[in-house]
């Protein structure tokens, strides 16, 4: 008889890896928080940026102070 229903305890770990996993599939709800660094982090697009960061703002700061 075939199996039919395969329990997550019946897998075995690391046996499951990314050649598994079609593109596409995960999307950001299945990933832990922090789970993805500067390190994997490949390309980044500006419109993807969003709020602001304290520190970089400018607002004392005058064109003449740059030259």
């Amino acid at each position: 008889m075939a199996i039919t229903k395969i329990t997550g305890a019946s897998i075995a770990a690391d046996s499951i890896d990314g050649t598994k996993i079609a593109d596409d599939a995960i999307n950001s709800e299945h990933i832990t928080d922090g789970g993805v660094d500067d390190a994997h982090i490949g390309d980044l697009a500006a419109s993807k940026l969003t709020g602001t960061v304290a520190d970089a703002r400018m607002s004392a700061l005058t064109a003449s102070k740059l030259t």
